[in-house]
């Protein structure tokens, strides 16, 4: 305000940046919630530079246009230091946002069912030997810690996705990894099933080298999560938090 500004200098816009935090103690019953939308609007109270509550720092009335003097008149008769608060319009709906989730599962390889064809009743019978096998890397975030803890799991149809024993957790100061002797992960979240991992049925080089490992089929895991619903865990969606959760580029993998 002491070094004032020339109007050719006053911007067409003011940049406003809008948080709204999640309650990790649940005492705030307005604060966004995980699993639920939000759609926003804003407007913003500025304080009458021609109006301002402090009546030293008001401008002279010959120096006001018509149309404000007026303005500010009507204002003043409303109250002994008149409204002083001006407000804008509502903005435009903001789009659709949402928190991201407390609890993540990403899926790693799995190794496919074990299986033999039988003869039952004159009919061929296909029998389970071993059932399918996968790995998963469940993250929760810690509020003590404020990250995302992990946990590699070995999993099969009707496993739990929860597990207590030594966790790594990355120090988001330090950028080192840092183990958790304790750690308690409860994703609430339950495998229906999993599959993948079947070696595909195509055409093989005869020069290619014989030693190399076959393409197998993407692995998949169908989860019942905390929130009574069924999801679909694709092993290609979650490469890329499987890898940075379990340290893959780390241990050389």
């Amino acid at each position: 305000m002491m070094a004032g500004a020339s109007i050719e200098s006053q911007p067409d816009y003011k940049l406003i940046r809008f948080y709204d935090f999640r309650d990790l103690s649940n005492r705030d019953p307005a604060a966004p919630k995980v699993g639920r939308k939000y759609v926003y609007r804003i407007r913003v109270a500025i304080e009458d530079p021609n109006l301002p509550r402090n009546a030293v720092l008001r401008p002279s009335n010959g120096s006001l246009t018509t149309e404000v003097f007026r303005r500010v008149e009507q204002e003043k008769q409303k109250g002994k230091s008149g409204n002083s608060i001006r407000w804008t319009e509502f903005s435009q709906p903001s789009p659709v946002v949402s928190l991201p989730p407390v609890t993540e599962a990403y899926v790693g390889p799995v190794v496919a069912a074990a299986t033999r064809k039988m003869q039952v009743g004159g009919r061929e019978v296909e029998v389970t030997n071993k059932p399918a096998t996968g790995k998963v890397v469940g993250t929760k975030w810690d509020p003590t810690y404020q990250v995302p803890m992990p946990i590699w799991m070995d999993v099969t149809r009707g496993s739990v996705l929860a597990k207590k024993g030594e966790a790594d957790i990355p120090d988001p100061l330090s950028m080192n990894v840092k183990k958790l002797p304790d750690a308690d992960l409860n994703l609430e979240s339950v495998v229906v099933d999993l599959g993948g991992g079947q070696e595909l049925d195509i055409a093989k080089d005869p020069e290619a080298d014989k030693n190399a490992a076959p393409l197998l089929s993407p692995s998949w895991m169908l989860l019942f999560d905390a929130d009574g619903g069924l999801r679909v865990v694709d092993e290609i969606e979650s490469q890329k938090g499987y890898r940075l959760y379990s340290y893959a580029d780390d241990r050389g993998e």
